[in-house]
């Protein structure tokens, strides 16, 4: 039903309802995107020791995958907790405010749960498209009061939550579409006193540049009609099976074991475990607050 500009293929919009209008008319929450990094990273192999100032720049070598990170209880622990922390900051004020956890798969939403529960004391239901009764589930979450929804390939568009006011991108599918779905998620207005709005993700680098690029309404790059490429149609196929999926350029790694205390950290199989490790420092965060002025 759009019209496209010729030869370009460029849709023209008829009328554009933009989060900028949408959070001054008080109809969205002003989002606060938290991008997680970790610092004074050094990996070293028998060929070479090299230290890096951010996980991107590891990715960027591909000496670790982001999958690894995803799956690792110690950076999920630290992002989970963090994510906990403000819900529970939210919930002095709004009493029945709730968090989403997008997952990459079931295993990886059971790990997640596991943290939740055992170590972060939080109750949590958990969702997914293999569910016979995901929407009861989801109704359930959305009437009641838990404080967590763990979602594997739910939850995305056209799901109202209002109550929802945190989340955690945790998914390997790394596409600017399903970053702003996502958020889209906990930017309902409710009539609670507390309107925060908070993202937590990794800082990969393609959410880094989505969460920056938040503020422009409609990307260019939605403004096209052009084909998928092969790896998103690839990673799509495979959130719908149920696998682990990413968007972005994968590298082949064994296991990947973040560790906070500066400890080294093993990568690869039982053949090659002693000779290639990495030691974390720090982590960091950085917050972007998009749309300050209104």
């Amino acid at each position: 039903m759009s019209s496209y500009s010729d030869p370009e293929g460029k849709i023209i919009c008829d009328y554009q309802y933009t989060l900028e209008q949408a959070i001054s008319d008080k109809v969205c929450r002003k989002p606060k995107l938290v991008l997680v990094d970790n610092e004074q990273l050094q990996y070293t192999s028998p060929d070479e020791r090299k230290s890096y100032s951010s996980i991107q720049a590891l990715f960027k070598e591909q000496k670790v995958s982001y999958s690894s990170i995803l799956e690792d209880s110690d950076a999920l622990a630290h992002i989970l907790k963090l994510s906990a922390d403000k819900l529970h900051s939210i919930r002095t004020t709004n009493h029945n405010a709730a968090g989403l956890i997008v997952a990459s798969s079931v295993v990886h939403a059971k790990q997640i749960q596991s943290i939740l529960n055992e170590q972060l004391k939080q109750s949590s239901l958990m969702v997914s498209y293999h569910d016979p009764n995901a929407q009861s589930i989801i109704e359930q979450f959305k009437n009641g009061h838990s404080p967590w929804i763990i979602s594997i390939g739910m939850i995305s568009e056209g799901t109202d939550i209002p109550r929802l006011q945190v989340c955690c991108h945790l998914s390997n599918i790394r596409t600017e579409l399903y970053f702003r779905q996502v958020l889209g998620r906990i930017l309902r207005i409710t009539g609670g006193d507390n309107q925060e709005a908070w993202l937590y993700t990794f800082a990969e680098e393609n959410l880094v540049k989505f969460a920056e690029e938040i503020e422009q309404d409609i990307p260019e790059s939605y403004l096209y009609v052009k084909q998928p490429e092969e790896n998103e149609v690839e990673a799509m196929q495979l959130l719908e099976t149920g696998s682990s999926a990413t968007v972005s350029t994968t590298v082949k790694s064994g296991e990947f074991k973040w560790n906070t205390n500066d400890t080294s950290v093993q990568i690869g199989n039982e053949d090659s475990i002693l000779n290639r490790s990495l030691t974390l420092g720090n982590f960091r965060e950085r917050v972007i607050e998009a749309f300050i002025g209104i």
